[in-house]
């Protein structure tokens, strides 16, 4: 069976391999297994946001199949494919992510004139000591 997500656009294949479990341990294995993708790919596209970018598909596809996998097993389900096709990113966001970029680029550009600082820094310390041993 396949459900496509109504919030973001993934697509999930599972099959029932305990129709017994599917039908007596919830009461809509559907709907619930709908719900569990939906928080699980929440869940990952906040944390992901907030961390990088979601830019390797395949390992956020697979990673998300273990998740719902995980909460669907004891129903008598399991996951077979899981395929995140896109993201909607909050707005929330979306204004945070070019605030988050620009920090850190300057933080990459604090560390950069840091180390050109002490590059400098040594090459004084060798220039005086050199000074200190010249005779005059």
């Amino acid at each position: 069976m396949a459900c496509k997500l109504s919030a973001h656009d993934a697509i999930i294949f599972w099959h029932v391999h305990d129709a017994e479990k599917a039908t007596l341990a919830i009461a809509d294995y559907r709907e619930a297994i709908d719900r569990a993708a939906q928080t699980s790919l929440r869940g990952m596209i906040d944390s992901s946001m907030l961390a990088a970018p979601l830019s390797d598909r395949k390992e956020a596809d697979e990673q998300l199949k273990v998740e719902i996998g995980q909460k669907t097993a004891a129903w008598g389900i399991s996951m077979s494919s899981v395929e995140i096709r896109d993201v909607a990113i909050p707005v929330a966001l979306q204004d945070d992510m070019p605030r988050r970029a620009q920090a850190e680029r300057e933080k990459q550009a604090r560390v950069i004139l840091g180390s050109a600082e002490a590059a400098i820094a040594c090459k004084f310390v060798e220039a005086a000591a050199r000074a200190s041993v010249i005779p005059r």
